[in-house]
């Protein structure tokens, strides 16, 4: 059909993809590879929701060094993807960051989009506190999956956080703490 590049493409961002995600079986990857991985995922959903949204990755190369759990962006990416919903004659732009803050880096996936109204708001960010049930399946469990893991990996001072305005949009930020390559988290003990 004309499209081998476009072909080509997809199957580098797809071999990035699924290397990142298996990554020899680390549950830790620096920012540089969430960030490929993110901008692989971003590209193949874009052209398999025929362009449907654009999108754009912002983060100072002088963070690529930091760790994180891997896989934490992906979700974020997918809900704006499926539920955030263009203002008229736009399509949805998402913007992903990542930023230190202090000794905390924020990782940051925003949809310029219609935005919650406070009540749906306030629904899924109980939905993310909340203990899980093992059979219900709702719209805040991949949010809360993602909030869970880095409670699990960092305690309770880290974790999601969610933002949104009507006509303006949403952000979900990730707070967790800036570590280099194999340096182990270790918190304050508040004695």
């Amino acid at each position: 059909m004309g499209k081998n590049k476009d072909a080509e493409k997809m199957l580098t961002e797809l071999s990035t993809l699924f290397k990142i995600s298996l990554s020899k079986g680390r549950e830790i990857i620096t920012i540089e590879d969430e960030l490929k991985h993110i901008g692989s995922y971003l590209f193949i959903s874009n052209m398999i929701y025929s362009k449907k949204f654009t999108y754009s990755i912002e983060c100072d190369p002088s963070l690529y060094q930091y760790q994180t759990p891997k896989l934490l962006l992906q979700p974020l990416a997918e809900n704006a993807i499926l539920h955030a919903v263009p203002l008229p004659d736009e399509k949805v732009h998402i913007h992903v960051s990542i930023r230190e803050n202090g000794d905390c880096l924020l990782l940051s996936v925003q949809d310029i989009s219609k935005g919650m109204s406070p009540e749906t708001l306030e629904i899924l960010r109980k939905q993310i506190n909340a203990p899980r049930q093992p059979d219900k399946q709702d719209s805040g469990y991949g949010l809360y999956n993602v909030n869970e893991r880095i409670r699990i990996f960092y305690g309770p001072d880290f974790g999601l956080n969610i933002d949104s305005d009507p006509d303006i949009g949403t952000e979900i930020t990730l707070k967790i703490p800036k570590l280099e390559r194999g340096e182990p988290y270790v918190p304050s003990n508040p004695v």
